[in-house]
């Protein structure tokens, strides 16, 4: 059962959620792929601190659930620059969100996420990773509905072919 975690992460799991660390964190924490932690990501089935064993109608075996305090993250994990430590102020808020009327108008003229990020690095001390400008750029994207432009000519100005098979 090696695709199975074990009952000491699961709690590991609720409990950092409860605390209210993020999905990333936790996984980046418990050393366990981020899908594991979104199986296991609802709140505790139990509303007390323990953790009933057996069926229903038992004698009412109770086992404590562990260590309420939560276990303070690895130095290794908090220091890494990939992912954000316990501190975070601003959470779910994104580094483009400063640039978004720069960012906006880029989109404006139609350049390409990597193209907006490189401009933002060199000419606005952007410190941010390319995979948050892309997503943001993406949301952007989604909101503003390509404009419909109809190209007005004058008469026999430009010809339309259509090349096709027909017969010989």
């Amino acid at each position: 059962m090696a695709n199975h975690l074990t009952m000491d992460k699961v709690q590991a799991i609720q409990q950092l959620r409860a605390s209210g660390r993020s999905q990333r964190q936790v996984a980046a924490l418990l050393q366990v792929d981020r899908k594991a932690v979104r199986r296991h990501w609802q709140p505790s089935q139990s509303s007390g601190t323990t953790a009933s064993l057996g069926s229903d109608d038992s004698k009412g075996t109770e086992a404590p659930l562990g260590s309420e305090d939560v276990a303070a993250p690895p130095a290794n994990v908090a220091e890494s620059p990939a992912s954000p430590g316990p501190a975070i102020e601003a959470r779910g808020r994104s580094r483009c969100e400063a640039f978004r009327t720069l960012i906006e108008s880029m989109c404006e003229h139609g350049l390409s996420a990597q193209r907006i990020y490189q401009d933002l690095v060199a000419d606005h001390g952007f410190t941010g990773r390319y995979w948050s400008v892309r997503r943001f750029v993406r949301r952007l994207r989604a909101r503003h509905e390509l404009p419909f432009r109809r190209m007005e000519v004058l008469p026999g100005a430009e010809a339309q072919v259509d090349f096709g098979m027909g017969a010989r």
